[in-house]
C-alpha cells in the first residue's frame, strides 16, 4: 500500500514513479501490474462488485425509502469482500532499503485500520434505523406471540432489518477482525506485532462506540436525529486530537491520553502499560452507551404500546358511553 501514497508524495527523498508503483502492484501475490490486460481485468471487476453493492443500496430505498441502505446480511457480505481486497494488497509490502518487511506490514496493517474506520462509518450510516422504526420494532417485539418462534431477539438483531444496529456492526467488526487478526498472526516475529493486535483491538473498541452513540442519537426526539447522528460520531472522531493539539500534549510526552483517539495506532509503541487502560475505559464507555441504549429502547416500546392500550380504552368507553345513552 505506501507505494501508492509515496508515488504522490511531495517529499522529493521519497519520490518514486507512479508507472513502476503500478508495474509492482499485487494482489495476494498475483503480479495483476505486470500486464494492462490483467490490471484492466482487476479495475474492472473492482468497478463491477463496488457497481453491485451501490445497486443494491438502491434497490432497496426505491421501494422503501425508509429502509435502511442494506439489510444486515449484506453488511456481512460487504465486509468480506471489501476485507478481501484491501488485505490482498497489504500481504505484500513495498519498503523502502532503509525500512524492512516487518516494517512494511506495521504501515500496511496502520493503512487498514484506517480503510476500515471509513467503511465502518458508511456501514452505520447505513444500517442504523431511525426512531419511528425503533419504536415500531421495540412494540412489536413486546406484542407478537410468534417473535420468539422466530428466533427471539438475538435473531432479530443479527438479521433484522428494524432492530438496532450495535449487534450487527459488532458482527461485521469481527468479520473484519478474524480475517486481519489472522494475517497479523502469520507475520514473521518481530516488535510490531503486538502492537498491532492491540491497534486492532482499540480500533474495533471505538467503532463500537460510534456505532452506539450514532444510534443512540438517531432515537431521540428531535427532527434533525441525523444531523445530530453526523455531528456526534464526528466530534468523536476529531475534537479529541484537536483538543490535544490545543493543550499541548504532545504524541511523545502523553501517549496515554491520544490511545482515545481514532490515531491511535500511530502512538502504541510508546504508550506502554497504558493500552489495557485504555482498553478498560473504552469497555466501560461502551457498556454505558449499550445499557442507555436499552433503557431508551425499552422506554419507547412501553410509552408506545401504553398510547395504543389508552387510546384503545378510551374507544372502547366512548362507545360504552353511547351504547347506554
Amino acid at each position: 500500500l505506501p507505494y501508492l501514497i509515496d508515488s504522490n508524495s511531495f517529499d522529493p527523498n521519497s519520490f518514486y514513479p507512479v508507472e513502476r508503483s503500478f508495474q509492482d502492484l499485487r494482489w495476494f501475490g498475483i503480479h495483476i501490474g505486470a500486464s494492462f490486460w490483467t490490471m484492466a481485468g482487476f479495475i474492472v471487476l473492482n468497478y463491477g462488485v463496488g457497481t453491485y453493492w451501490f445497486g443494491q443500496g438502491l434497490n432497496r430505498c426505491f421501494h422503501n425509502p425508509k429502509a435502511t441502505l442494506i439489510n444486515k446480511q449484506q453488511s456481512y457480505w460487504l465486509t468480506a469482500s471489501f476485507q478481501a481486497v484491501i488485505l490482498g494488497f497489504a500481504l505484500n509490502p513495498q519498503y523502502k532499503n532503509w525500512r524492512g518487511y516487518t516494517h512494511g506490514l506495521e504501515e500496511n496493517s496502520q493503512m487498514l485500520l484506517v480503510f476500515n474506520v471509513v467503511l465502518f462509518l458508511a456501514l452505520i450510516a447505513a444500517l442504523s434505523p431511525h426512531r419511528q422504526t425503533l419504536q415500531d420494532w421495540a412494540r412489536y417485539r413486546h406484542q407478537d406471540r410468534t417473535f420468539r418462534k422466530k428466533g427471539g431477539v438475538i435473531a432479530d438483531l443479527i438479521w433484522g432489518d428494524k432492530s438496532p444496529a450495535v449487534v450487527a456492526v459488532a458482527i461485521n467488526c469481527a468479520i473484519a477482525s478474524a480475517m486481519l487478526l489472522t494475517w497479523i498472526l502469520l507475520w514473521p516475529a518481530n516488535e510490531y506485532k503486538i502492537p498491532a493486535l492491540f491497534a486492532l483491538l482499540l480500533n474495533s473498541s471505538l467503532i463500537m462506540i460510534y456505532a452506539t452513540v450514532a444510534q443512540l442519537m438517531l432515537l431521540m426526539k428531535t427532527q434533525k436525529r441525523a444531523a445530530g447522528a453526523v455531528i456526534a460520531v464526528g466530534g468523536l472522531i476529531l475534537l479529541p486530537p484537536i483538543l490535544f493539539w490545543i493543550g499541548s500534549m504532545t504524541l511523545y510526552e502523553t501517549p496515554a491520553i491520544w490511545l482515545f483517539s481514532v490515531f491511535h495506532w500511530g502512538i502504541l509503541p510508546y504508550a506502554n502499560g497504558s493500552v489495557f487502560l485504555a482498553i478498560i475505559a473504552q469497555s466501560l464507555a461502551l457498556t454505558l452507551f449499550n445499557v442507555q441504549l436499552g433503557r431508551q429502547l425499552r422506554q419507547a416500546g412501553e410509552s408506545t404500546t401504553k398510547a395504543l392500550l389508552s387510546g384503545k380504552t378510551e374507544k372502547y368507553q366512548a362507545r360504552v358511553s353511547h351504547l347506554i345513552h
